[in-house]
Order: C-alpha cells, then structure tokens, then sequence
C-alpha cells in the first residue's frame, strides 16, 4: 500500500469514527431521558419493578450501542484495508506511529507501506 493511499483510507476511517461517536451520543442521550423519570418515580414512590426494568433496559441498551459502534469501526477498518495482511492486527491508533515511520506493521514486523513510499525509512536514507 503506498503512503498516499493509507492516509486516504485513514481520514475516511477518522470521519466514520467521528459520525459514529455523534450517532452514539445522540442515541445515549435519548435514553437518558426514561432515566430522570425512573429518578423521580423512585424518589416519590421508592424503587420498584418498574423502575429497575427501566434502568436494567437502559443499561442495556446503551452497552449494545457501545458494542455496535466499535464492531462498525472495527468493519469499516478491514473495508478500507487498515490492517496488516500478515497477521490482520490493525493499523490504526497507536501501531500508526511505527507504520508512518518505518511502513512496518507495529505486530509482526511485516513491510505494510511500500519502502520507497516511507519519507522516513532507513530503504531511502543516505
């Protein structure tokens, strides 16, 4: 993969992780709302079935979204190739420091990046 094409594919994962992030607030945050009335029912009322379903369901709910957000993140990084062919670790958040460097994969050590495409490989020193 060339240097070029790996910083194309990884602004378009950045912005897909950006809109899931939104998306999952946004849902978090409608959730939320059950949890205030849930709130107030057990101050006037004290805690019930009711109220635990609620809580129970919005706890639920909100590590599904979680779950679901990182699961897309995780796909739309294998779509845009963003994981090493060698032994499929990804290649994006902190193993990107040593693949911008040296194009090899942070895990393996298998040549991800073209040499010649690494401005700071030792292939292109001297």
């Amino acid at each position: 993969m060339k240097t070029m094409d790996y910083q194309f594919h990884l602004r378009a994962y950045e912005r897909a992780s950006l809109l899931s992030l939104l998306c999952g607030i946004v849902v978090v945050s409608t959730v939320f709302f059950p949890h205030m009335f849930v709130t107030l029912r057990v101050d006037r009322i004290g805690v019930d079935a009711v109220s635990i379903a609620v809580i129970l369901g919005w706890a639920l709910t909100s590590g599904m979204i979680i779950s679901w957000i990182a699961l897309r993140l995780q796909r739309r990084s294998r779509e845009l190739g963003l994981y090493c062919l060698l032994c499929q670790a990804s290649l994006v958040g902190f193993p990107q420091r040593r693949l911008r460097v040296t194009g090899r994969c942070s895990h393996c050590g298998a040549q991800v990046l073209e040499p010649n495409a690494c401005p700071f490989s030792a292939a292109n020193a001297g």
